[in-house]
């Protein structure tokens, strides 16, 4: 019987210690993430993800060659037809949407609600998250995972790991997750939203044939739109409401797919 190469809980497991090394010892210096030396240590942290997969792959944890992976999970020119619809129509949904029903609750307008805008660094660093993060949850942990169970228990577990590895950001002064507060009531949505968004993704990436770039491009252009397009002031209910948006196209998703997602692929 052949073993399989891969090796997902242990890459998990190792990007998650290598992050929260550079996050924690970053939060204990008690600088802002943007001053030096501790920009270098947020972005060490952050490239975790990427640099652990680059490294298990190279290793032999995996089918292929590292030309491959990142082909797989960084060339644009294999995005089309279907997948670029399936990609196109979650982010507009997912931005636009909460917009929508914030309008219908307060009795504003989408326009006079949203910001329209967004702090620089925010902006790049969300954009940016698809880049570094995706080949290492969907382009290296979702296909090892799914070689022992479903797509949706696969997404799952990668969640959980998922939301441990945003822990430490809570703690470094400057960060968006910091902005939010640890404990607070964003604090729990974000880290729900991070399920649900794993389900998603999880759907996506093998409904586009386990292709990693449309995880990365669905990844960074859905934190770019939602940063640009987001409520212009933070409260309980637009959190709620952009949380719940996330949550009922991860539902959706399991409705009409479920077969699909419950089967071992």
């Amino acid at each position: 019987m052949m073993r399989h190469r891969e090796k997902p809980f242990l890459f998990l497991l190792t990007t998650l210690v290598w992050t929260w090394f550079f996050w924690f010892a970053a939060a204990f210096s008690e600088q802002s993430w943007l001053q030096f030396p501790n920009l270098i240590l947020t972005a060490l942290g952050f490239l975790g993800p990427l640099i652990i997969s680059l490294l298990f792959v190279k290793l032999g944890f995996w089918d292929g060659n590292v030309k491959d992976f990142i082909k797989n999970n960084f060339d644009i020119r294999l995005v089309y037809g279907r997948t670029g619809v399936y990609l196109l129509g979650l982010i507009l949904i997912l931005t636009g949407t909460p917009l929508l029903i914030g309008s219908l609750v307060t009795g504003e307008s989408p326009a006079d609600l949203a910001r329209f805008s967004a702090p620089g660094a925010f902006l790049i660093i969300g954009f940016l998250a698809g880049a570094v993060e995706e080949p290492g949850w969907r382009g290296y942990a979702q296909p090892a995972m799914q070689r022992r169970m479903s797509i949706l228990y696969s997404s799952l577990v990668i969640s959980v790991f998922w939301s441990l590895w945003h822990l430490p950001l809570f703690f470094i002064e400057g960060t968006y997750q910091s902005t939010i507060g640890f404990q607070s009531f964003g604090f729990w949505m974000f880290h729900a939203a991070l399920i649900a968004g794993s389900v998603i993704l999880g759907w996506l990436y093998n409904q586009a044939g386990k292709l990693g770039v449309i995880a990365v491009l669905y990844h960074g252009f859905g934190n770019l739109m939602r940063e640009v397009f987001s409520f212009e002031t933070s409260t309980p209910m637009s959190t709620f409401i952009e949380f719940s948006v996330e949550a009922v196209i991860a539902v959706v998703i399991l409705l009409f797919s479920w077969g699909f997602m419950t089967k071992k692929q």
